[in-house]
């Protein structure tokens, strides 16, 4: 590409950019003040602290998906898609159905973070890994992600 052509696209998509971040603002902006009542200050820092932690599992998810999409290559397969989603979501539900509600609340955080870790990442490679050895089969491992994605999912009902 030439390079005029180059700066024409590079404006357009900065224009684009500029109009999403402006709406991303409005917004946030939105949320921080519709319907305040009580007190502001108090709601106003709760808002501001969803908000946060909304902005961060956003661009968390973003960042997830385009580093699984380069790792293995296809702009198709998402985290989502293989099932780790319902993975992680079924950990949860089990630990809950074993612990109870507050033997589940009273794990220490980081026991809880690692405890996670650990079987999302041991599943992930124990599920994955042979077929990743074997031969690189994108369909394979796109339609084993599916179905035990549904597995995950219906066991999480099942126990919920």
């Amino acid at each position: 590409m030439t390079e005029v052509v180059m700066q024409r696209v590079l404006v357009r998509h900065e224009g684009r950019l500029a109009m999403m971040a402006t709406v991303a603002v409005l917004v946030g902006v939105t949320f921080m003040t519709i319907g305040l009542r009580g007190e502001l200050a108090l709601v106003i820092e709760l808002r501001a602290v969803r908000l946060a932690a909304m902005v961060l599992v956003g661009v968390a998810v973003a960042v997830s998906t385009v580093v699984f999409q380069t790792v293995c290559a296809n702009r198709i397969i998402t985290p989502s898609i293989m099932g780790l989603d319902a993975l992680y979501v079924f950990c949860q539900t089990a630990l809950v159905f074993a612990l109870s509600g507050f033997g589940f609340a009273g794990i220490d955080p980081r026991l809880h973070f690692l405890g996670n870790f650990t079987a999302m990442t041991g599943l992930a490679l124990a599920l994955f890994l042979p077929m990743l050895r074997q031969r690189f089969d994108l369909t394979l491992m796109l339609l084993t992600g599916v179905v035990l994605g549904v597995l995950f999912r219906s066991l999480t009902t099942l126990l919920a």
